[in-house]
Order: C-alpha cells, then sequence, then structure tokens
C-alpha cells in the first residue's frame, strides 16, 4: 500500500519536527504508480500540518546521483531544510550524500522506502534516519498464498495489501536481509 508508506513516512518526518519546518521531497519518476500514491500518502499528512512547509520538491527518477544532484542544489540555496523525505531509499541516500559533503550531516533529517539492504545498513551507520519497510517477505508469502488459494478454487479479496512499518535505528537490526 503506496498511500500507506508514504502517510507513516511523512508523519514520522513531521513527528521528528515537532509538528511544524520544512521539507524537500524527492519523487520517483512523475506518474508511476509509486510516486502517485506515496505523493497522496504525504499530501494527506501535510494538509494536517499547516506548520510544515514543502521547500521544494522535485523528481530524482528512483536514482542515487539524481538525488545527489538535485540536493546540491537545494542546499546551495541557503532556504532551509528541516528533512528530506524521499520516496525510495536509493533517493534517501543520495540526498544523505549531498548532506555529509556539504558538512551538514545531522543538521537535516533523511527519511526513504523500501528497507532496502543499502538503506538499512544507512540507517545503522547513522546516517539516513528512517525508511518504510513494505515487508516485501511477507508480499511474496501472500502472493504464493493467494496463488494457492485460487488453484485450490478458493477466493480471495481483489486488492490485498501488507503492512507499513517504521524502521529506525532502534528496530533496524530486526529488519536484516528482508
Amino acid at each position: 500500500d503506496d498511500t500507506a508508506a508514504g502517510r507513516l513516512e511523512m508523519e514520522q518526518a513531521v513527528s521528528a519536527m515537532g509538528g511544524k519546518g520544512t521539507v524537500a521531497v524527492l519523487y520517483g519518476p512523475m506518474g508511476s504508480d509509486g510516486q502517485v500514491l506515496r505523493k497522496a500518502g504525504y499530501d494527506e499528512v501535510l494538509e494536517s500540518h499547516p506548520d510544515v512547509t514543502l521547500a521544494f520538491q522535485q523528481t530524482a527518477n528512483w536514482d542515487t546521483a539524481e538525488a545527489l544532484k538535485v540536493t546540491e542544489n537545494w542546499l546551495s540555496t541557503g532556504k532551509p531544510i528541516n528533512a528530506i523525505v524521499a520516496q525510495n531509499d536509493t533517493m534517501a541516500i543520495g540526498a544523505q550524500k549531498a548532506i555529509d559533503n556539504a558538512g551538514m550531516n545531522g543538521t537535516v533529517a533523511v527519511y526513504g522506502v523500501d528497507a532496502t539492504d543499502d538503506g538499512l545498513n544507512s540507517i545503522r551507520t547513522g546516517a539516513m534516519d528512517g525508511t518504510v519497510s513494505q515487508d516485501t517477505a511477507g508480499m511474496g508469502a501472500m502472493a504464493v498464498d493467494t496463488m494457492r488459494t485460487l488453484l485450490d478454487g478458493g477466493s480471495v479479496e481483489a486488492i490485498n495489501y501488507t503492512e507499513a512499518t517504521w524502521v529506525t535505528r532502534d528496530n533496524v537490526d530486526t529488519f536484516a536481509n528482508e
């Protein structure tokens, strides 16, 4: 449920800022399902937090190098950014590298989605602040169970979702090799 993942990610960013501040958003390819649905989750949260404003928003197309360049441009403006919310871990890692290169580590929180091995390692080392796990192992198990039910003549709901879970330094080791 990409909308739930986006909602959870933005809720955590807003909460960490105490409900006020500035957020910059790195989008996946514009119009892609993940981009549109995660943005819908972001928008839900931002609508109920008028003291949180969008400093910047731009696509980085799920790409680390592109996210690095976009974030470098944002940082060069001098406009304050409290958090960067990236629609995947790959872009979050690029944003974190730009922050590190600018000597600003620890001043801008960085969040991602997917709980990839690289994202989890970034959290472990204290770089990224959090990511959303959409339970990829659970997705695979659910797909097999759904297929088995259908092959056995049973019925299933048209849409089924795994649970989005927030991952930080406190629980990152429970998500290894997901």
